[in-house]
């Protein structure tokens, strides 16, 4: 026989011992339980009921309050008592109920009696307290005095009456329990009696059946926990420990034999996982480093713009100048090589920046309405001359439906026409170059546009195709003395396609025969027409009023640029050469405008524009940033707010002076 038998056996056996006992106890309590719960449920009702009755008297006596208080009101008495007699009809009915309770239950009413009894007697104090708030000057203060003896008695009987029910409930329930206990007392030993002996032969059987194996099989766990898998379970357990012991000694006989391939796994686990750390820290250590060469090369590359820049603003402004005075074809031949020298480094330059936004993701695409007809004919007018003088023939063709106005941005597409043109320009020797536009009008106001650019120049090796809008690089072979360029234009252009929603690509190139490169725009919004481009100042059409201008700059030749390009104009200058001299300057001299240099020794521009707008006096003078760093960064959209203009070096001659122009009317 198993042990899960003779245990169902043994517990069978004590239940039935059990449950008899049970039953006679339970037919021995019912009568007195019931006897208790009758008087404890009669009791609680009392006790509610007499709750009931305070919370209704509480009201009455509160209906009675809101009466003196607010009765005097006009319109407000009969309402007043109306609400009073209602609360008054409620106490009443609680208190008969009340009365009928304590009959009923057999409780001595001598103490409820005189409850009730004062409680009517007060109800028809309320009727000559009403004659006195009727006919009294002062009927609150009158009735409260009147009334107080009687409120006080009701409520301190009843205080007495509850007091007097809860001593009865106890009393009853007192007996009741006495009652109780004699047969409990006599259930418990009964059942304790037998409680002990079935224990005592419970615990010997579980012992010998259960205990002992279950200890032994304990002592084997735990040694198999410290440790020692050698460790097997006993033979000649009793009942299922026996199968138990056999299955047990199967697993550790079968854990032993992988616990070897375990150990071996967890040591290549351990090696990879601390590969696997060192590889995250050197990533890590990487990525640090990377963020500071970005940082690096930004300050670099903002650092070198102002380096670079400042000189070739004098440069070109000089240049610039000096093509507007008589001279000679030497002369002018020396003027265009000087212009054409300054604008390719300042392209080259401009190639390095706009790289470096695209990397540091502060590129803007500025979108508005122009004519691309106009922009067409700019481009061609532009680029007629470089191809006349070397022989080639430039045609620009436009399909019938190519839209008058589009909305896009227009100077990040003329640069990729100025970069795909030039590059065609540079790289043919004889023959033409076709620039050809075309449009597919698609939902009425939005155009897909094609730009194709067809050279017949040396053309573009096979191995190379592929590498041709990679950054820095050139055609192998390429004569650099002879074709120039930094290998940035097409890769450049290749992205600020893409920014634009288009896709730039080389659709077949053949040495010595040519190339052909096409740039797609998706979905350019059609504008109306009707679009105007706003005239440009030159030199000898400026006229300003007479005005007093202060120009702040470290760098002496951009200060004495500034005043050469005024020359002629009723202005009278100051300079300055940093920002804490041009404020000792500005309160003395008291501008009408101030060209301001952003980066200066002791105090930059920045620091100074704020000093101005702090001061009452010179708060309301405009300022005109001049910077020499093409870079931008959120710092300088603020700072932008500071300044009246915001312009960039080499200065825009005709931009700077429409801001004159704009600022000193």
């Amino acid at each position: 026989m198993s042990i899960r038998v003779r245990l169902v056996l043994v517990l069978i056996a004590g239940f039935a011992v059990l449950l008899g006992l049970l039953y006679a106890a339970n037919q021995m309590q019912g009568k007195i339980q019931y006897d208790l719960e009758r008087i404890h449920d009669e009791s609680s009702e009392l006790i509610l009921r007499a709750e009931l009755a305070q919370v209704h008297l509480y009201r009455q006596l509160l209906a009675w309050s809101n009466l003196q208080l607010r009765g005097s009101r006009p319109g407000e008495y009969y309402r007043y008592l109306q609400a009073f007699y209602e609360q008054e009809r409620l106490t009443r009915s609680f208190i008969q109920d009340l009365q009928q309770q304590v009959e009923s239950l057999e409780i001595p009413g001598s103490v409820t009696e005189a409850f009730i009894e004062s409680y009517y007697d007060l109800a028809v104090q309320f009727r000559f307290a009403l004659k006195i708030y009727n006919h009294s000057d002062e009927p609150a203060r009158d009735t409260d005095e009147y009334l107080n003896p009687y409120i006080t008695r009701v409520l301190q009987q009843y205080a007495e009456f509850e007091a007097d029910i809860q001593t009865q409930r106890d009393i009853l329930l007192k007996e009741a329990k006495e009652k109780k206990a004699p047969a409990q007392l006599f259930f418990v030993l009964i059942f304790l009696l037998n409680m002990s002996v079935f224990l005592l032969i419970f615990i010997w059987w579980v012992d010998r059946n259960i205990g002992k194996p279950l200890m032994t099989s304990i002592s084997s766990a735990k040694s198999i926990a410290a440790g020692n898998v050698k460790q097997r379970f006993p033979d000649g357990m009793p009942g299922e420990f026996s199968l138990f012991a056999s299955a047990f000694n199967n697993m550790m006989d079968r854990l032993e034999a992988s616990n070897s391939q375990l150990l071996q796994r967890m040591d290549e686990l351990t090696r990879e996982i601390r590969r696997r750390e060192l590889l995250e820290q050197e990533l890590q250590e990487k990525k640090v480093a990377a963020e500071q060469a970005a940082r690096a090369k930004t300050e670099f590359l903002s650092t070198m713009s102002h380096e670079i820049r400042t000189p070739l603003n004098v440069v070109i402004g000089y240049s610039e100048l000096l093509a507007e005075t008589e001279l000679n074809d030497k002369q002018r031949r020396y003027i265009s090589s000087i212009n054409h020298g300054a604008d390719s480094l300042l392209a080259v330059i401009d190639d390095v920046l706009d790289l470096a936004k695209i990397d540091a993701g502060k590129l803007v695409i500025n979108v508005a309405e122009f004519s691309l007809h106009r922009l067409l004919d700019s481009i061609e007018d532009m680029f007629k001359p470089k191809a006349s003088a070397k022989g080639l023939a430039l045609e620009v063709q436009r399909s019938g439906k190519v839209p008058e106005v589009v909305t896009t941005d227009q100077n990040r597409l003329m640069q990729i026409l100025f970069n795909l043109l030039s590059n065609a320009l540079k790289f043919t020797e004889r023959g033409k170059v076709v620039l050809r536009v075309e449009a597919e009008v698609i939902e009425g106001d939005q155009a897909n546009l094609l730009f194709t650019v067809t050279d017949t120049g040396i053309g573009i090796s096979p191995e190379y195709q592929q590498r041709v809008f990679n950054r820095f690089e050139q055609q192998d072979g390429q004569d650099t003395r002879r074709y120039g360029g930094s290998g940035l234009g097409l890769a450049i252009s290749q992205q600020l396609a893409a920014m634009l929603g288009g896709e730039l690509r080389l659709d077949k190139s053949f040495p010595n025969q040519g190339s052909q490169f096409s740039l797609r725009l998706n979905r350019v919004a059609i504008a109306s027409a009707g679009v105007t481009s706003p005239a440009s100042q030159s030199i000898t059409t400026l006229k300003l009023k007479p005005c007093r201008i202060l120009v702040v700059d470290d760098f002496a030749a951009n200060r004495q640029l500034v005043i050469d390009l005024l020359q002629g104009q009723p202005v009278a200058f100051a300079e300055a050469e940093n920002g804490r001299i041009a404020l000792e300057v500005a309160r003395t001299f008291k501008p009408d405008l101030v060209i301001m240099d952003l980066k200066m020794p002791e105090m930059d521009g920045v620091t100074a524009t704020r000093a101005m707008r702090e001061d009452k006096a010179l708060a309301d003078i405009p300022v005109i940033a001049l910077t020499a760093s093409a870079i931008r960064s959120r710092e300088d959209e603020v700072r932008q707010e500071l300044f009246a203009d915001f312009l960039t070096k080499p200065i825009d001659i005709p931009k700077l002076f429409a801001a004159l122009e704009r600022h000193l009317r």
